[in-house]
């Protein structure tokens, strides 16, 4: 609330804790200003300090008007779904900023290899994968650390490879999420291409 500052000078408090503190007389007459930095660390705040099921019905109501996005939101599972949310909620500070972070989850997404160099990458990594009898963060991220020294790249060249970005939610814990198969046939796929 703009002109107003709560008792105890807290930035993050419930509703119901604001109608016990509030009083018209600590209104302040100054021309209140509005500060979308602040706002968006606010949301972000409240994002983060919600159920995870519970974001996740607010989330499919944010996205229900639009058609192809709710289309590729059902797509996921609800289990995967939730695996992904908890993976993202520490990571954004509005909703718009979720389904541009996971649309490398949706079964349609393919990994992005186009040059010689992704193309040998994506080779190692799917030999590198295709190693691995434990499936998990710590096994994915010893084989992405191999392959990015064999091949002297960073990590922003992997993420493009998956996600087609340079940055995102964990590359490990994402490919944990889409599990051994998954992974495995969009690399082949993508090297198919």
């Amino acid at each position: 609330l703009m002109g107003w500052t709560h008792p105890e000078e807290k930035e993050i408090f419930s509703l119901k804790e604001f109608i016990s503190v509030f009083d018209l007389k600590d209104m302040r007459q100054v021309g209140p200003i509005f500060d979308l930095t602040k706002l968006t660390w606010l949301n972000g705040e409240y994002i983060r300090a919600m159920d995870t099921n519970a974001l996740i019905i607010v989330l499919k109501k944010y996205y229900a008007t639009d058609a192809e996005t709710r289309n590729n939101l059902e797509q996921i599972d609800e289990k995967t779904f939730a695996s992904i949310m908890s993976l993202a909620q520490s990571r954004i500070t509005t909703l718009k900023e979720f389904y541009p972070l996971i649309t490398h989850f949706l079964p349609q997404a393919k990994f992005h290899i186009n040059d010689d160099l992704e193309k040998k990458v994506g080779l190692a990594l799917q030999d590198g994968f295709g190693s691995l009898t434990n499936w998990d963060k710590d096994a994915i991220m010893d084989v992405l650390r191999t392959v990015l020294k064999e091949h002297s790249i960073r990590m922003p060249f992997m993420y493009t490879i998956v996600t087609g970005q340079e940055r995102g939610l964990p590359l490990p814990e994402s490919l944990e999420i889409l599990g051994k198969e998954t992974v495995l046939r969009k690399l082949k796929d993508s090297l198919q291409s």
